[in-house]
């Protein structure tokens, strides 16, 4: 069955679940949080009592990560994490987390305003009081370090610097997403490099935030209104054969698949908005088919690669792998483990003990790696990056910085 299919009709993905609950074994979750019963019930067994308006509304789905690992390993490709969401839209929310809902929805405006006095942004973020006070309007846990914002946004950057190939062999549309708009300049910067070294030509298409922490904050017609925001803006790309690409696993998952729950598109025009939309990994083949050979002018002794849950969820993994493989031919993969943070999740107040617990094994394991033999860390998310970095003390980097600097080893 095609995937736009099956997200077309979620309800034919609940009635295939067969009860196994292997999606119980690997939710990260439920390994450290006890009373969370786990996907299998939040999800199919539940929706049979929501359907039939006998079941009320259960206030522990809020804990679900949306790591999509039940979803990845489920032998009947039921959407679990799809009737999980829909339960966290229903549930109510205190007037902390309301505010806390506003922070996300408007996310492109505070990220605007923070970039325009980013060094103010960036100290003030560190005070403890100010902590203290976001914690007790927003519910923004104190510990957590939050990212540093940068001196003015990529698309500003972009604008005033970017100069296109005259004659390009093959031209691109750039989802930048939050993160380098406004918290990672330098990753963008690096893309645009790599696509000056192969001659391709960089667009950007208007963007807003792609709606994954609106989605998690549990508003579901803000959310939606975010999709209506992109799909005409990305359709109008995508239907004449183009392409949309980004660095973000998370943010292009978003894009090219939860979209399409809400779109307004069937068969196979829905099929081409799917496959229009692809992570930097799906670029690296298209530029070989195309006759654009990837240069690699970089090789490092070790590589230490963590694998995001939404890479492995999009099938990404082995391509990054074989990527990195070009990098190195000493590479360390570690897949087993989630990092815990799943975004905005990990920063909220109720959420954090459990994001540090599901993350505590993966510290470990990168710990003893580390031990053994130096290494430089990798990978995909950058949420992931921020987490691994915040507990480890050691600097980790995106697949596209390693082949666009010379990172010392």
């Amino acid at each position: 069955m095609k995937i736009t299919e099956l997200i077309d009709n979620p309800q034919v993905s609940f009635d295939y679940c067969i009860k196994c609950t292997i999606c119980n074994t690997v939710c990260p979750v439920s390994s450290v949080f006890p009373y969370f019963p786990g996907p299998k019930y939040l999800g199919p067994d539940s929706e049979r009592y929501r359907l039939q308006n006998r079941f009320p509304v259960e206030d522990v789905s809020a804990f679900c990560m949306n790591c999509k690992r039940c979803e990845e390993i489920c032998p009947s490709d039921v959407q679990i994490t799809h009737f999980i969401e829909e339960d966290k839209y229903r549930q109510k929310k205190t007037i902390r987390k309301k505010l806390r809902s506003l922070f996300f929805i408007y996310i492109d405006l505070v990220g605007k305003l923070a970039t325009s006095v980013s060094i103010l942004t960036n100290v003030v973020l560190k005070l403890g009081m100010v902590r203290l006070v976001m914690e007790w309007f927003l519910a923004i846990e104190k510990k957590r370090r939050l990212p540093e914002y940068n001196s003015g946004t990529f698309i500003s950057y972009f604008r005033k610097n970017y100069r296109p190939p005259e004659r390009p062999a093959m031209t691109i549309h750039f989802f930048h997403g939050c993160n380098i708009n406004y918290n990672q300049k330098l990753l963008g910067v690096d893309f645009l490099k790599f696509c000056h070294r192969h001659n391709i030509e960089v667009k950007i298409p208007p963007q807003k935030c792609c709606g994954i922490p609106i989605a998690s904050a549990g508003d579901a017609t803000a959310y939606r209104k975010r999709v209506d925001y992109h799909f005409p803006i990305f359709w109008d790309i995508l239907r004449k054969g183009d392409i949309i690409t980004g660095v973000s696993s998370s943010c292009i998952m978003a894009l090219n698949t939860d979209y399409l729950r809400h779109i307004p598109l069937e068969g196979e025009s829905k099929e081409q908005y799917h496959k229009g939309i692809i992570y930097f990994n799906d670029l690296l083949e298209k530029m070989e088919r195309k006759g654009i050979p990837l240069k690699i002018e970089k090789k490092y002794k070790r590589l230490i690669y963590h694998v995001p849950c939404h890479v492995k969820y999009s099938t990404q993994q082995a391509k990054t792998i074989a990527l990195l493989r070009r990098l190195t031919d000493n590479l360390v993969i570690m897949d087993e483990h989630c990092c815990g943070i799943a975004g905005s999740y990990g920063m909220k107040k109720e959420n954090y003990s459990i994001s540090q617990s599901v993350g505590s094994l993966l510290f470990q394991q990168i710990s003893s790696h580390l031990r053994e033999e130096e290494g430089i860390l990798v990978s995909d998310c950058e949420t992931c990056r921020m987490q691994i970095a915040e507990n480890t003390r050691k600097k980790i980097y995106h697949p596209l910085e390693l082949m666009e600097n010379n990172i010392p080893e």
